[in-house]
């Protein structure tokens, strides 16, 4: 399991988002009935919750679209005109915008505490649709005035969490997949927050208290992805746990052997002739001998049961690898052209920085390659070493951004990476228009809006830029046409 113990205990330790998961932590404040406070950051957002025995008091975040006024207006308890006059009255008399509100007689203070009780389970929520930055908790009484204390049920918000924005769900599968099912009897209060649906799965579990969990979905009659779906608020709300299997002296070989290989070939040291334990003078029958012997010893199935979270990332890594390496070396064409590619490559090897700044130039390219075949976690890995070799190259920041701009989890290291390519090269309008597309898909598109027409005064004739804001005023004048007061009957 997460070591969410351990991440508790150790103050000042921050944890990774990605490969400790916050729920995991909230799981174990309701279930041990913990006071204290969870800290969040990244390079653009800072969050704070409260909690006293296992219940929301509080929560702080800087991010805009989370404070008071947005929720109150996205829920419609103030309109957009009452929505800017307050703001306009904050600037001046620099209050809270809730004591404004009832000053100026457009909410209630009932009004407004249920309006904060929303802000704050928002904040909550968003926890467990995350996929970057770095937390901590530290176990203690939380220094906030009775007054703002809004007591929320943790368990209504986990439930809600786990069934609507449950992020990197695949960390939990991949870490219980083998694992058999320990329930517990429901508590009342949870029972009562839990659908009629969810509580006759929690019964229907109870026979399968020895069978793995790969197994149980089809005796069930669901699918894989419904069985999870059903099983992961029951875990987070702490009603389900899985047992501990042991790892057998054959597994725990291979795990070595997987983490040994990943950071060999992460640090570039294995061409794929080494990937699959071949010389290159190999033969085909020798390479699709080893082949197949490599799948089957390093495929991700067969580690499931591995203590580290991190393992299951890095066995998907290898074995890509090794598929890449057999993919190119089973084809004879493609062989030909990579032994040729090897000693070009080792002709060009040296320790000056002429020889470095080549060897980030051939790296750039080969991710290029992979880029345009889609291959954007290679393609990432390959730029991530150019930057390291020649960090002064703002195409290289820029492919390594438009590479993780495709992987769910990196569009925040992505637009810090193509930030950096925007100082490096800042004549250039690629990555602009990059950024631009990034918070477009965002759905950020004021945002977008403003670094495509930073683009077009760099370059007027940029075809993407011109088109993508075009699209953005069209859809803008679409919306002013549909909710104007002169608009045709």
């Amino acid at each position: 399991m997460f070591n969410v113990v351990k991440i508790i205990s150790e103050r000042g330790k921050l944890s990774s988002v990605k490969n400790s998961p916050i729920p995991l932590c909230l799981r174990k404040i309701l279930s041990e009935k913990l006071s204290g406070v969870i800290s969040v950051k990244d390079d653009s957002f800072e969050k704070k919750i409260y909690f006293k025995k296992g219940i929301v008091l509080f929560a702080t975040t800087n991010i805009i679209q989370e404070r008071l006024g947005e929720i109150l207006f996205k829920s419609g308890k103030i309109t957009r005109q009452e929505f800017w006059s307050i703001h306009k009255m904050i600037e001046k008399k620099n209050q809270k915008i809730g004591k404004l509100l009832v000053e100026n007689g457009i909410l209630t203070e009932k009004d407004v505490y249920q309006g904060m009780q929303l802000q704050i389970k928002s904040i909550v929520l968003s926890l467990f649709f995350l996929n970057s930055g770095e937390w901590d908790f530290e176990e203690k009484n939380p220094e906030i005035p009775e007054d703002s204390h809004f007591n929320l049920c943790l368990a209504k918000i986990i439930h809600e969490g786990a069934v609507r924005y449950l992020q990197n769900a695949n960390l939990y599968i991949n870490q219980h997949f083998s694992k058999s099912p320990i329930i517990s009897i429901l508590p009342g209060k949870v029972k009562n927050i839990l659908p009629e649906k969810l509580i006759n799965f929690h019964s229907s579990l109870a026979v399968f208290s020895t069978t793995a969990n790969e197994d149980i979905p089809k005796q069930l009659g669901l699918s894989e992805k419904e069985y999870w779906e059903k099983l992961l608020p029951l875990y987070l709300l702490g009603i389900v746990d899985f047992d501990t299997i042991e790892i057998d002296e054959e597994e725990r070989a291979n795990i070595e052997k997987v983490t040994g290989l990943y950071s060999k070939i992460k640090e570039e040291k294995l061409n794929f002739y080494e990937v699959l334990g071949l010389k290159p003078d190999s033969s085909s029958e020798d390479i699709r001998s080893s082949y197949f012997d490599f799948a089957k010893k390093f495929h991700p199935d067969r580690i499931t049961t591995a203590p580290d979270p991190g393992i299951t990332e890095k066995a998907n890594f290898v074995f890509s690898e090794i598929n890449r390496a057999y993919d190119t070396l089973s084809d004879n064409n493609k062989k030909r052209q990579y032994d040729m590619d090897m000693i070009k490559e080792k002709n060009t090897e040296g320790t000056g920085p002429d020889k470095s700044i080549e060897r980030a130039s051939l790296l750039h390219r080969k991710a290029k390659t992979l880029f345009n075949q889609k291959n954007f976690w290679e393609a990432t890995t390959l730029l991530e070493e150019s930057i390291r070799l020649n960090p002064q190259r703002g195409a290289y920041y820029l492919l390594l951004g438009m590479s993780q701009m495709n992987v769910p989890t990196m569009i925040r290291v992505a637009e810090k990476n193509l930030s950096t390519a925007v100082n490096l090269d800042p004549w250039s309008p690629e990555p602009l228009v990059a950024l631009g597309i990034l918070f477009l898909n965002e759905n950020m598109v004021k945002r977008a809006e403003s670094f495509f027409r930073k683009a077009i005064s760099i370059d007027p004739e940029h075809k993407v830029a011109k088109k993508r804001l075009n699209d953005i005023l069209a859809s803008s004048s679409k919306g002013l046409m549909k909710n104007s007061i002169f608009k045709k009957k």
